[in-house]
This record gives C-alpha cells, structure tokens and sequence, in this order.
C-alpha cells in the first residue's frame, strides 16, 4: 500500500491555511505608568509614588507638567484611553488634567487633540475611561504626544497610568501562487 506524503511545513500560521495570527487582535493598546512620564521643566521636583504613581510635593514657580510620547501604528483609529489616578487625601485640591496634543513634523505649531478632566474625590485608587474613537492616529506626518497637569497645591494627586486602546485598519491578506503540479 502506498502511504500519503508527510508535510515537513507542519500546522504553523505560515501555512495559507493554518490559523493566521498576524492580524488576529482588532484592538492594540498604548501603556505607560505614571513614572514614565518625564516632567516639562528641570526645576519640577516628583517622586515615585506606590506601583509606579507619578507624584510631586513641588510647590514651585512652574506647572506641574509630565510628557510622554504616545507610540503607534500609523492610522489606527482611537477607541477609549483608560486612566489611572490616586488620591492620597480623602478631599484633594485641584483636578488632574490629560491632554493629548500633536504637532506635525515639520512645523513648530501643536494642535490639542483631546483634554480630559479628571476630577473623583476620595482617597484612594481611581479609574477612568473615555471614548476616543473621533482620534485617528496619522503618525505619517504628525507627532503625538500626552501630557499630564498635575495640582499645583501640594502632592495630593498621583498620575499612575494610561491605556490607550485602538483599532487597528484591516489587512488584506496577500494573493500567493498556487504550485500546480
């Protein structure tokens, strides 16, 4: 009797018919901890508050102001950003604000793409998310970048982290040729 043949290529995603992960997850995600924020002027002062909390005592003569760059693929489209905050007294001053601002590459004039006010009493933990989904991402020709205000009175708000989640633009998949024997 005469055997079928053994593939070699085995059951892999590089086989046309195999599952394909490569576009499998509709949605990717941005992350950053508060820490990872760096702050807008060398006299501000911070600390690093419990699992990574961004916060600062400075009671100075600048803003409060971290920045991060947000990194992605080009034309994705927004869907929420998920914000991470502690209160460290029961009545804080003052709201954190999160701005998401872009510039294009080769002009020093920003635009504001969104401000979110961030403003729940009450120490401890809180967590918040707000839809994005008017934001595409054209990182072809801008720069996007947040930044976080934080209080000016005292240390009784900590920046602890962001998630930005979006939707990826579908792919189609390529056209192979087909051995025929």
């Amino acid at each position: 009797t005469q055997e079928d043949p053994v593939s070699e290529a085995g059951e892999g995603p590089s086989r046309p018919d195999a599952d394909n992960q490569i576009n499998a997850n509709e949605y990717d995600y941005f992350n950053a901890v508060g820490i990872n924020f760096v702050p807008h002027d060398s006299d501000l002062t911070y600390y690093n508050g419990l699992n990574g909390c961004l916060g600062s005592y400075y009671v100075g003569g600048v803003n409060k102001v971290f920045s991060i760059t947000v990194n992605v693929p080009d034309n994705v489209k927004g869907n929420f950003i998920y914000l991470t905050y502690n209160n460290t007294v029961e009545d804080p001053s003052g709201s954190v604000y999160v701005v998401l601002w872009r510039r294009f590459y080769n002009s020093p004039d920003t635009q504001k793409v969104k401000q979110i006010e961030l403003t729940q009493s009450g120490e401890g933990w809180h967590n918040e998310s707000f839809q994005i989904n008017d934001v595409t991402f054209n990182t072809n020709y801008w720069l996007y970048w947040l930044e976080i205000y934080l209080p000016p009175e005292g240390a009784t708000r900590e920046f602890c982290g962001v998630q930005i989640s979006y939707i990826k633009p579908p792919i189609f998949p390529v056209a192979l040729p087909m051995i025929q024997r």
